[in-house]
């Protein structure tokens, strides 16, 4: 298990980051000088399903959408957000500690059931009340999550609704009742590409430098918008390689 404190200090003008692989306290800062602090908690899994691991650009995509909240702590409040290959899903725990209305956690068909129960052994970590897709194959897990679940109601301080569903890339069969029901305010990712909305925010990777994304927005007629940098927001923390925080929309 990893845990993650994210937290702004009062007597400094940026935040700092505090990460450990247990849960004893790091002594190279005060906690009396901690504001606004969240401590999340993600399990990861062996396994040669890549969704199951902990990704920096995961991390780096987290502290961005907190940091959102440093002028304005109701920031992330009553917004929509859709979450693609959510893998354990740290970015869609952390909107919902800090208020998201409705988060749609999603990741592709392919190995979904191990990806969804390792996202809810998270959610239920973190005390966040959850739903799951009834259309999936396991229903019967399902069914007992959904109990498990409403157990857990009372420990749950969030009034938000988190829904867990299977996404693939074109097929919106599933996820289509959501699309007319729902606006979404925000769609987030790690690692991975999406069209068709009007904001994206994407925490992308460089892994080499002559196959990058830019090819892709030219084709698509999209439009790209550097908002930071991995060394800009974690600058205490050691990044195995580039990762841009990337705004993308329509050429208008």
């Amino acid at each position: 298990m990893k845990s993650f404190t994210f937290f702004q200090t009062i007597t400094k003008s940026k935040n700092l980051v505090d990460y450990s692989d247990s849960e004893e306290e790091d002594d190279d800062y005060n906690k009396n000088n901690r504001n606004n602090e969240i401590i999340i908690n993600v399990i990861e899994k062996s396994s040669q399903n890549y969704g199951l691991f902990m990704w920096d650009g995961s991390l780096v995509l987290s502290w961005y959408l907190f940091n959102k909240t440093k002028n304005n702590q109701q920031y992330w409040n009553d917004k929509i957000i859709l979450e693609l290959n959510a893998g354990v899903a740290l970015p869609s725990i952390l909107l919902s500690k800090l208020g998201a209305k409705n988060i749609f956690i999603t990741d592709r068909f392919d190995g979904f059931n191990e990806i969804q129960n390792n996202i809810i052994e998270n959610l239920k970590l973190n005390k966040i009340n959850y739903d799951v897709d009834n259309n999936n194959n396991n229903n019967n897990n399902n069914n007992n999550n959904n109990n498990n679940n409403n157990n857990n109601n009372n420990n749950n301080n969030n009034n938000n609704s988190i829904f867990i569903e299977p996404l693939s890339w074109g097929n919106f069969e599933n996820f289509s009742k959501h699309m007319a029901s729902s606006t979404i305010d925000y769609i987030i990712s790690s690692d991975c590409f999406y069209d068709n909305t009007k904001i994206i925010i994407l925490s992308y990777q460089v892994r080499c430098n002559e196959k990058t994304i830019s090819n892709y927005i030219k084709k698509w007629g999209l439009k790209s918008e550097l908002l930071s940098t991995a060394q800009d927001i974690l600058p205490n923390y050691k990044i195995s390689s580039e990762i841009f925080l990337i705004k993308i929309t329509k050429n208008q």
